[in-house]
């Protein structure tokens, strides 16, 4: 997915401390899909674009690069339960 690729590539390669988009406040699939990433909302940019002869609402989202590393060590320790090469007393960093 290309939002996984950018938060690796902003947290691990350039060393961000925040990475944040925005997002269309009609757009739930984008908002959803965000969500699932690790993103979190932050806050309505009210009447911050327009399109079709009308102004929307934006909404903020973040990820700091500790919840990107959190995110990624749980993701591990799933991935290893689910292949069945996960030992109990092993913590996955």
């Amino acid at each position: 997915m290309v939002s996984e690729q950018i938060l690796k590539i902003g947290c691990l390669d350039f060393n961000l401390k925040r990475i944040f988009l925005t997002v269309s406040e009609l757009n739930f699939v984008g908002i959803k899909t965000y969500e699932n990433a690790g993103f979190k909302f932050e806050r309505q940019l009210r009447q911050a674009s327009y399109r079709d002869h009308r102004f929307h609402n934006k909404i903020m989202m973040s990820m700091l690069k500790s919840e990107y590393k959190k995110s990624k060590t749980t993701t591990t320790k799933q991935e290893a339960m689910s292949n069945g090469d996960f030992d109990a007393n092993l913590e996955v960093r």
